[in-house]
């Protein structure tokens, strides 16, 4: 596949490519045990552009969104990858990494509250139906409704858990800094 040059020269010879498989790799084996090893390892995935960034803080954010149970864990990723400075962000107050993920988390909490919403309105609209050739046909829409509530749920479950690992380690650090 062609891909155009970006004014930051950043997608010669793939290497978004070869970024985003390397930061997803470390990503999947992640666990509390090997949790500083492979932290260093990703930090040294070299992240000097606003699309590496951008890749880093997505994937960090659908892992930890998906593991609830590793919540913690990503927090600490989160909070070590902090530390990274984009070249024309060097004197930022707040790290692009932050600031982007914090972003990320305000976003998905509200647009998980407006598929909340959708699906609750379309779960009312099939109860009003009366249309159905069997009952089955509805039982299965109802079904599937309710698997896709499950889903939400899920992710809204590890959307909290992240925020308030992030927030926690955040504050900690934070209110060390000042003491």
């Amino acid at each position: 596949s062609s891909v155009s040059t970006q004014s930051t020269g950043c997608w010669k010879n793939g290497e978004i490519e070869n970024f985003t498989w390397q930061h997803h790799g470390y990503s999947q084996q992640i666990t509390p045990d090997n949790f500083k090893n492979l932290s260093v390892q990703m930090l040294q995935l070299n992240i000097n552009h606003k699309e590496k960034l951008d890749i880093a803080v997505e994937i960090v954010f659908e892992k930890a969104v998906l593991e609830p149970l590793y919540s913690q864990t990503y927090a600490n990723l989160c909070k070590i990858m902090g530390s990274i400075k984009l070249p024309e962000e060097q004197y930022a107050k707040v790290s692009p990494f932050r600031r982007k993920l914090l972003n990320r988390l305000q976003t998905e909490f509200f647009r998980e509250k407006s598929d909340e919403d959708k699906l609750t309105k379309q779960m009312d609209k099939l109860q009003l139906q009366t249309d159905w050739t069997t009952e089955s046909e509805k039982q299965s829409h109802v079904e599937e409704l309710l698997y896709q509530r499950g889903k939400l749920k899920k992710k809204m479950l590890g959307n909290i858990n992240l925020s308030g690992n992030f927030f926690k380690q955040w504050n900690c650090c934070h209110l060390k800094s000042l003491s």
